[in-house]
């Protein structure tokens, strides 16, 4: 059965709340043609020509019509669902960054080149004859791997002076969409080519991270306020399916209006129509920015704030100066999120089209600063392992056990501190799930993303009405309800994305049962761990916790931009003991403090020692015992593996698609049979 959308289900809450609203307000004529009309022994037609006939004045009059079109629209709505139970398709991750507004840009304001063969060189017919001359001498003769697309923000680039750009004036700095020269190459990023761009700037006191966009005049401004309104009130934008449509609806208003202007008028125009139609408006050139984790709007009035990955916490010139501006805009994130969000419901927790997640509150009686909110971006394509091996997070040497660990089927838990890189961990090491397995995530919020075709991702869904007795409202999906029944669908691997309640006890329950599981927790340290699940309100019983194989401590390495995110330690569980009453487990890897010289005896010196790491591992003798795998087999096995990341950081693919093929070939052809 498919559920209802949030946004559905919103929908007919409030219809059902209209109809239960005038259930004491009517007369008994109208009860009495009501209940024919629910007992379909009349139509709704028939229905609202008897009330008019009869000529029924009461309060309720009015409110019993509309009443009875929502009545009808609901049940047409639950007819419609009931008509149509196919299971909703979640497609192989393929979200490119800000998909939706990259797109919509493209279809506005691309053009392709014609196809170009071989010592000839063709262009357009619009283009004039010394253009042509330009071309024929520059271009390169594109094949078709190589063709690509000729963008008018380009031609508008390089033919224009370089524009006023909006910054703060106390800034005193007038930016232009020509890289400046003093800026070193670090500091200059393209948001969107030929409209926005961001640079660091650097003072004794403070960093700035500034946004440049082309400057409107008053005039632009003006023009920009009534195109936008009239094309707003000429058409849905939900039946705007094809979004070139935009660029023509404008010329036509344009016209109509007896408008002119320059070509670069009309694009800066159109572009900040699309940024505040389609896109997050002054936020969306940061959504461009791969170097962003979070954006943060703390209150009214308060400069955004960015999570840099060079820089961490920086400020940025950018300012949502209302009250109404601040609360436009998160409804407009809401929307985009198919969520809601109202004074009555004022907090958003969702995902953006795009993938990222965003937390809301809409009212100043909630956040004495005025509305607020957070965006966490992710990457536009999944990490790799080699990825995280390029930044210092984990070694080839680490990869190789937990890819053995993992493909074994032993239980994994990974703990650390808020934006500690947990679920990014978790999702790259879930790439060496073998690929015929079945898995089953269930998160929160959409967060795992997986290139296996025998996978069920599954998220929460929050309910409506006032909650019962148990504190669950009507129609709430939770992270206890979706690992019931996930057990249920026999899971090779069980992925739960965050773990905090009483779900935890139930997926040490599942491990114990034979379900390996890999989850995340927020946690310091293994005992911090150890002590929040053997204490209320979770209260699981310590023998349960031997089940867990191995726990993961994330966290960060080093102080402002020197930091960086790394595996701190990574231990065995060995078991329970009832006389200390106190869970035993062997600290497998430790983190070297790069400012202490390494000692020769310290865990991780042993642990890059692969003889050593088998010997040393009680759960890789622990496999060598059940699977009847000899230890120096799988000291060979471990020690290969190294060897094969360590070529491929030597030689990386290109993406994550490259490297799962990689990460195939290299299995099908990996021999377990002792020598």
């Amino acid at each position: 059965m498919v559920f209802p959308s949030l946004k559905v289900t919103k929908e007919l809450t409030d219809k059902i709340s209209k109809l239960e609203e005038i259930e004491n307000t009517r007369s008994e004529d109208e009860e009495k043609i009501i209940n024919q009309f629910f007992k379909k022994e009349i139509s709704q037609k028939q229905l609202i020509s008897l009330l008019r006939e009869k000529k029924i004045q009461s309060i309720s009059k009015k409110t019993d019509i509309k009443a009875v079109h929502a009545l009808v629209d609901y049940n047409k709505t639950l007819a419609k669902l009931s008509e149509n139970l196919q299971l909703q398709k979640i497609p192989i991750y393929s979200i490119e960054n800000r998909s939706t507004f990259k797109r919509i840009l493209k279809n506005l304001f691309t053009k392709k080149t014609k196809k170009i063969k071989p010592k000839k060189v063709e262009v357009k017919k619009d283009i004039d004859t010394k253009k042509e001359t330009e071309i024929k001498k520059d271009t390169k003769i594109e094949t078709k791997k190589e063709k690509k697309d000729t963008n008018i923000f380009d031609r508008i680039f390089k033919k224009r002076e370089a524009l006023v750009t909006k910054v703060e004036e106390k800034h005193e700095i007038k930016p232009t969409f020509e890289p400046p020269k003093e800026l070193l190459p670090e500091n200059y990023q393209v948001l969107i080519h030929g409209f926005a761009y961001a640079f660091i700037r650097e003072s004794e006191n403070e960093r700035i991270y500034v946004v440049a966009e082309p400057e409107l005049t008053e005039e632009e401004e003006r023009i920009l306020k009534e195109t936008r309104e009239s094309l707003i009130n000429k058409i849905s934008l939900a039946d705007l399916t094809d979004e070139s449509q935009m660029y023509t609806l404008v010329e036509k208003i344009f016209t109509r209006n007896k408008i002119k202007l320059e070509k670069e008028q009309k694009d800066k125009i159109v572009y900040y129509i699309i940024r505040q139609v389609s896109g997050l408006d002054k936020i969306e050139p940061l959504m461009h920015d791969p170097l962003i984790e979070d954006i943060e709007c703390d209150g009214i009035g308060i400069p955004i704030f960015i999570v840099h990955r060079k820089y961490g916490h920086i400020v940025t010139n950018i300012v949502l100066d209302t009250e109404n501006e601040l609360q436009q805009f998160i409804i407009k994130m809401a929307h985009l999120c198919k969520s809601y969000v109202s004074y009555a419901s004022p907090l958003l927790d969702a995902i953006l089209p795009d993938g990222s997640r965003v937390n809301a509150t809409l009212t100043s009686n909630v956040s004495t600063r005025g509305p607020t909110f957070t965006i966490r971006k992710f990457p536009q394509k999944p990490l790799t392992t080699i990825d995280l091996i390029n930044s210092e997070t984990i070694t080839p040497e680490i990869v190789s056990y937990l890819w053995t660990l993992l493909e074994f089927k032993k239980n994994m838990i990974l703990i650390g501190p808020t934006a500690g890189g947990k679920t990014t961990l978790l999702n790259v090491i879930s790439s060496f799930i073998p690929e015929a397995q079945r898995v089953v995530s269930i998160e929160d919020t959409r967060e795992i993303n997986l290139l296996l075709n025998n996978w069920i991702p599954q998220i929460t869904r929050s309910g409506f009405g006032p909650p019962d007795q148990n504190g669950k409202r009507y129609g709430e999906v939770n992270m206890n309800d979706l690992l019931k029944e996930s057990f249920r669908q026999r899971p090779d691997y069980l992925i739960i994305g965050e773990v905090r309640g009483e779900e935890m006890a139930l997926m040490f329950q599942g491990m114990a049962s034979g379900h390996c599981s890999l989850s995340t927790v927020h946690s310091k340290s293994v005992e911090a761990l150890i002590t929040r699940i053997t204490t209320p309100p979770i209260s699981l019983d310590p023998s349960l916790i031997t089940s867990l194989d191995i726990v993961i401590v994330t966290g960060f390495t080093g102080v402002g931009e020197e930091g960086k995110r790394e595996i701190k330690e990574i231990d065995e569980i060995k078991g329970y003991n009832s006389k200390d009453k106190k869970v035993e487990y062997n600290p497998i890897y430790k983190s070297i403090d790069k400012f202490k010289e390494k000692s020769a005896t310290s865990q991780s010196d042993l642990f890059h020692k692969e003889t050593a790491l088998v010997y040393n591992s009680d759960v890789l003798k622990e496999i060598c015992t059940e699977h009847n795998i000899s230890k120096k087999k799988m000291t060979d096995i471990i020690m290969a593996r190294t060897k094969f990341i360590e070529a491929l950081t030597k030689n990386p693919p290109k993406d994550y698609v490259e490297f799962n093929k990689l990460l195939k070939n290299y299995k099908r052809k990996e021999d377990f049979t002792e020598n």
